[in-house]
């Protein structure tokens, strides 16, 4: 989860992403990349609960070396510090939230998860963005500006379920992007995230077809799976976007002794 809006990852520097995206545009490819604006990461164990006067409000360090404490990140690039004001939380107290979303239900009060009722919400406490505050609304726009200006033309909405649609669009949607779509999770939809910030991601045809290979032995089926006539109920084809693999995706049909992806070796 991020401490930080910059790019430099363990898979290379902000100087070499932004070669490999001209690399890619000169190509004709073009590049998607996944946005987190929700929420940063929980604090190490040495930041959680109330700081000790004296102490460090940042005691934890990321692997590039930036610091972050509960509900505080130094940044690494200046503008994108945050104090514990910019985040959601209890009238009174700054460092600890107003509610929280997970397991097993993932609702906050309201029998759908659709109507923003969890958009306040630490998910899986993970401190939540005030995205209200102009303040917060301007480093989000910070970081999309650089993506835009390196050239990268598309993007995924990160727990978008979990961010305000108005809100969102409001940074989002002062760049041209071809094509945004959203972290989805099956949840029926209501019409207007389509409508403000993109396509829904729809995880239907990746079940189908990840279960299948982990436990169907007859190949003559598999031609079927390629059907597209139905997904998730609700979302039809021209507003979905088909996965066949995600970072936290695994099939719960699986048979240990078939090799699958994360699967192979257990």
């Amino acid at each position: 989860q991020p401490i930080s809006f910059g790019l430099n990852t363990r898979s290379g520097t902000a100087e070499e992403f932004q070669s490999m995206v001209a690399a890619c545009r000169a190509a004709g490819v073009q590049v998607i990349v996944d946005i987190i604006t929700n929420h940063i990461a929980t604090p190490c164990q040495a930041a959680r609960g109330h700081p000790v006067v004296g102490e460090s409000t940042v005691p934890c360090t990321g692997w590039n070396g930036s610091t972050y404490g509960n509900r505080r990140i130094s940044g690494a690039r200046g503008w994108d510090a945050a104090s514990p004001e910019l985040f959601h939380h209890r009238p009174g107290d700054v460092l600890s939230g107003i509610c929280g979303v997970g397991a097993p239900s993932y609702l906050c009060g309201s029998p759908i998860t659709t109507d923003c009722s969890c958009c306040k919400c630490d998910l899986y406490g993970l401190p939540d963005w005030n995205t209200e505050l102009q303040e917060v609304q301007e480093i989000h726009y910070r970081h999309l500006e650089e993506l835009y200006d390196m050239g990268v033309t598309m993007v995924r909405m990160d727990a978008a379920l979990y961010q305000d649609v108005g809100q969102t669009s409001r940074v989002l949607n002062r760049f041209p992007w071809d094509y945004v779509y959203m972290e989805w999770w099956g949840e029926y939809p209501v019409g207007i995230h389509d409508k403000y910030v993109g396509n829904y991601r729809d995880v239907a045809l990746t079940w189908k077809i990840s279960n299948a290979l982990a436990v169907e032995k007859d190949l003559t089926k598999l031609p079927e799976l390629l059907d597209l006539s139905y997904g998730v109920f609700g979302i039809g084809d021209d507003k979905a976007l088909y996965p066949l693999a995600y970072h936290d995706k695994r099939t719960d049909e699986a048979e240990p002794s078939v090799a699958t992806y994360k699967n192979g070796l257990e």
